[in-house]
């Protein structure tokens, strides 16, 4: 008596990705796209409040330097 693959009524797992399995990579690189260029267009506008953040602070910062 030899063993036999018990029969199931589920089909066989299809090697073609479904379209939805497609979309949810494609949909991450979206949003990952999305906030990479949000980043880089205000890249120059977190630099100017940086610097003006520094400068407002410069002169506590040197002063608490010097008392170093």
């Amino acid at each position: 008596m030899h063993d036999t693959i018990p029969y199931t009524d589920q089909p066989r797992e299809r090697l073609i990705p479904t379209r939805r399995a497609l979309m949810i990579p494609l949909i991450a690189l979206l949003l990952l796209t999305l906030v990479a260029v949000m980043v880089l267009t205000m890249l120059p506008v977190i630099v100017v409040i940086l610097v003006s953040w520094f400068e407002q602070w410069q002169p506590l910062l040197d002063g608490w330097l010097l008392k170093e």
